[in-house]
């Protein structure tokens, strides 16, 4: 099965389900790693745990591909929100509302972070599901785009070269730019976003590991090949809504 299709019609549910309770605690591995490696030379106090060295910090970007071990037909790509912590291998997740568990908190942000993903998400993933030989690249702009929404203090003056947050990575720089600059242009895609707390088994939130923001279609990917399927993932994705919402 091809990520085109998890994503679409498993993965869609996937996270639905997660959204059908608070509570429900997933167990999600992580593989397909799409992106390449940043150097940060300024981030807020407190972010990557202590100062950054004057030579910058190296940390990796991008996407990973996702799948639930409950089912591995179930997949989806997802991004960092932190630049601390990261990923683990096997990890237990929640879906939540406030992805740090009371630490940073990104409430006022999420307006920019859902216009990056509906402006510039489509672009990337895309580009993974034709293995593009730019998929890294834009991977890693959409994740360092995403960072710069979450660690800037001015939302006015967004830029991945300079600022509270930065990255020296010229080509990174120059498409994360270009995504972030295209914040108020053409919606290609709805995306419904969420937020996943790493936890333990029992789905406490833990502060070690990575919290992740992914995205579910909101409407119909102008794509033919998956109509057919993208209704169908729509139409259990609206279900587990429902549910919810009588819950």
């Amino acid at each position: 099965m091809n990520l085109m299709k998890s994503i679409l019609f498993a993965g869609a549910v996937a996270i639905a389900g997660t959204a059908a309770s608070a509570s429900t605690v997933q167990n999600l591995s992580y593989a397909n790693i799409h992106g390449q490696n940043v150097r940060i030379t300024a981030s807020p106090v407190g972010v990557l745990g202590s100062a950054v060295p004057s030579n910058g910090r190296e940390v990796w970007a991008g996407a990973f591909t996702m799948t639930n071990l409950a089912n591995a037909a179930e997949q989806f790509l997802a991004f960092c929100l932190d630049v601390r912590a990261a990923i683990q291998q096997n990890g237990f997740y929640t879906e939540t509302d406030n992805p740090f568990a009371g630490g940073h908190d990104i409430s006022g942000r999420v307006g920019d972070l859902q216009r990056l993903f509906d402006t510039g998400f489509q672009t990337v993933f895309d580009k993974i599901e034709a293995a593009d030989v730019t998929k890294n690249l834009f991977a890693a702009a959409f994740q360092v785009a995403a960072w710069e929404i979450l660690y800037e203090d001015d939302p006015a003056n967004y830029d991945a070269s300079n600022g509270d947050f930065a990255i020296s990575n010229a080509n990174v720089v120059t498409q994360a730019n270009s995504f972030l600059g295209n914040l108020g242009g053409t919606v290609t895609q709805k995306w419904d976003l969420t937020f996943l707390q790493k936890s333990d088994a029992q789905g406490n939130p833990t502060v070690t590991g990575q919290n992740l923001v992914t995205g579910s279609p909101a409407a119909p990917i102008p794509l033919p090949a998956a109509g057919w399927l993208l209704i169908g993932g729509l139409g259990a994705l609206a279900a587990l809504r429902r549910r919810r919402a009588a819950a």
